[in-house]
């Protein structure tokens, strides 16, 4: 597999711009589904200044090594050159809670380095990153994909110089450590809480992936963020739903709306049949606003209640299961030995 799955790499980089999860968007994008729903947002603010490279969308970006990136600023326009070390700092800040064991960022850290480096080597790039000379696309400003220091300084306040430090000393000295599968770094995808199991790349995406496969996560379930419990009236509903998906009919009583839902062996939800149309469980979350695919509807007099389980796509590490996990006295290396099965921490070098 030496070349990373160019379709997934390429969907996986809407990332960066959708909030999800904690996420960009409480979306069902690889990468995080990310941001976590643990993080403070972050206000809007101008583009940083932190001393970084920054060259105007389209310009000749010079080239750059695993030790460097070239992102492009969705807000800006502009490509900014940033190390290696300074965008797994502002991705973990962007990505995870500071109150997380050291060991969680470590693997949080590998995680957000190996996909970046997986986006840097996919052939298939978008043709806005190919005018740009861009590696991906980030969202400083918006806190999607990482944040630089001046975001920092503006989220964590007067713990800026601490948290920083803090960052800066657990991943300084694994920098140079990514995840690989047969030699080429992963598209890491990570969200905040899964539903007790991880999920399938293919059964979100439709693509199999050899290291993003279902694995236990039951430690999600005590998170205090597990389960959300939601409300709509009937017309939210129907606008949300006939403004997503082509024909649907929501004519006729609203108890009767919602028919069969399937369900994979990690109980996600795969589809929704809405009168005689088939959605898919992902196009539901979007449409609905979900936390997760594990979902259930139920139609009580006036309104629907809608509850969900986890937080984020599911695919890949959950934040929240490797903290508990490094709470518990596992590392980082273990962490994400779990979580991705069948891949090797190896110097980043030697993979790109």
């Amino acid at each position: 597999m030496k070349r990373v799955l160019p379709a997934l790499l390429l969907f996986a980089a809407l990332i960066y711009l959708v909030p999800m999860v904690g996420f960009f968007l409480k979306d069902g994008l690889p990468g995080k589904d990310t941001p976590s729903s643990q993080t403070q947002s972050v206000p809007e603010s101008t583009p940083p200044e932190t001393g970084e490279d920054e060259l105007s969308g389209g310009a000749e970006a010079p080239q750059t090594t695993a030790d460097y990136f070239a992102i492009l600023d969705s807000t800006t326009g502009r490509v900014n050159i940033v190390s290696a070390l300074d965008y797994t700092i502002g991705a973990v800040a962007a990505e995870m809670p500071m109150n997380y064991a050291d060991d969680a960022l470590m693997a949080q850290a590998v995680a957000a380095h190996s996909y970046a480096l997986s986006l840097k080597q996919n052939p298939d790039k978008d043709i806005k990153l190919q005018e740009a000379n861009a590696d991906f696309e980030a969202d400083p400003t918006r806190k999607l994909g990482y944040i630089t220091q001046k975001e920092m300084k503006m989220l964590w306040g007067e713990d800026y110089e601490v948290y920083y430090q803090r960052l800066k000393t657990l991943i300084e000295p694994i920098i140079g450590q990514v995840l690989t599968y047969d030699n080429a770094p992963i598209a890491a995808c990570y969200h905040a809480i899964s539903n007790g199991m991880t999920q399938s790349a293919e059964a979100v995406w439709g693509q199999s992936v050899p290291y993003l496969t279902p694995v236990d996560s039951s430690s999600d379930t005590q998170s205090p963020e597990f389960e959300e419990t939601l409300t709509m009236t009937a017309q939210e509903v129907k606008d949300a739903l006939t403004s997503n998906f082509a024909g649907i009919d929501c004519s006729g009583d609203p108890s009767g709306w919602f028919g069969e839902f399937q369900r994979n062996e990690q109980n996600y939800v795969t589809s929704v049949m809405i009168g005689p149309t088939k959605c898919k469980a992902a196009d539901m979350r979007m449409a609905l606003g979900l936390r997760s695919t594990d979902f259930t509807i139920t139609w009580t007099e006036d309104h629907f209640t809608i509850v969900t389980h986890g937080y984020g796509h599911g695919v890949g590490m959950s934040q929240f299961g490797a903290n508990v996990m490094a709470l518990n006295g596992k590392g980082y290396a273990e962490i994400l030995a779990h979580y991705y099965p069948g891949t090797v921490l190896q110097d980043a070098a030697a993979a790109a």
